[in-house]
């Protein structure tokens, strides 16, 4: 990663996507990995908030279960759907803080406290990716903090690599699914 990659990523422009902008979503389901907390528990608020079916993923089922509880709470919902799942997508949220840094203590907690954004922002990537009219036609691309098309890697665009890369997971998932 180059240091104007880094820049970008640690100190991007004001978004110009928030979650006011996220359509209503009736009818629509939607499963968020690590919804429990952090970006994923953000992702969720707002999808609720605009009346989307909502799963989440979580590892821990007491995690889940309270997560549930707060997000009927804080979203005045008398009917969410809840459960166990797993979804992938590949977009960037920043530089969050989020339980990842539950571990830091001394100098590392106080340099990276300086230097990370509020969850909300996370969120607002994945939200963009999902939920906006563009989205569509955001296939291939890569989305970085706050809402952003980033240049992705170019081997990410590569189809051969691409197709090989496809191939290996049918073939390893193939007992799963």
């Amino acid at each position: 990663m180059g240091v104007t990659s880094i820049f970008k990523q640690q100190f991007p422009a004001d978004t110009k996507y928030s979650a006011d902008d996220v359509p209503d979503l009736s009818g629509k389901v939607i499963l968020i990995t690590g919804g429990n907390s952090g970006i994923g528990y953000e992702t969720a608020k707002v999808v609720l908030k605009r009346n989307a079916n909502v799963y989440i993923a979580c590892r821990d089922e007491k995690k889940a279960n309270d997560a549930i509880a707060r997000l009927s709470t804080e979203c005045d919902v008398k009917v969410a759907l809840f459960h166990k799942g797993i979804i992938s997508t590949a977009v960037n949220p920043g530089t969050i803080q989020t339980e990842l840094q539950r571990t830091l203590t001394g100098g590392k907690k106080k340099i990276v406290s300086k230097l990370v954004y509020p969850a909300e922002y996370g969120a607002l990537t994945q939200l963009y990716a999902g939920t906006s009219p563009e989205g569509k036609d955001f296939d291939g691309k890569y989305l970085g903090p706050w809402a952003r098309l980033f240049s992705g890697n170019p081997v990410a665009q590569c189809e051969q690599a691409g197709s090989e890369l496809w191939a290996f997971l049918e073939k390893e998932t193939a007992d799963v699914v």
